[in-house]
Parts: C-alpha cells; sequence; structure tokens
C-alpha cells in the first residue's frame, strides 16, 4: 500500500492538497496521513501552541 503525507493547516492550498490525495485514492488503494502544521511556527510559548492544538483538533474534526 502507498502512504501519503498531507501537510495541512487548513489553508486554501493546504486542503486542496488534501482533496489531490482523495482523488488519487480513487483510482489506487493509499493510506492518506493528515500532519498539522503550525500556522505560528515562530513564537513557541505554551499558550500560543495550545491555541494551535485546540484550533487543529476543531478542523479536523470537521473534515472527519
Amino acid at each position: 500500500m502507498t502512504n501519503f503525507i498531507v501537510p495541512i493547516d487548513f489553508s486554501v492550498d493546504s486542503l486542496k492538497g488534501l482533496e489531490w490525495a482523495i482523488l488519487f485514492s480513487q483510482k489506487k488503494t493509499i493510506n492518506i496521513q493528515m500532519v498539522y502544521v503550525l500556522t505560528n511556527s515562530s513564537n513557541f510559548q505554551s499558550s500560543v501552541v495550545e491555541e494551535e492544538q485546540k484550533y487543529a483538533e476543531t478542523q479536523f474534526k470537521k473534515l472527519v
């Protein structure tokens, strides 16, 4: 089985990449793994990271 790792930050471009992976999966059996990419990675304060984590969890729940 082929694995696709799709970096995602819920921007239009990253969601388009996910769409492409899903389209490809209709032609060939693949395992799609989404990996959240921090959008504010220059600021590693714990409060910012926690906020990013909550945002990602909410957005992933909407996708699944």
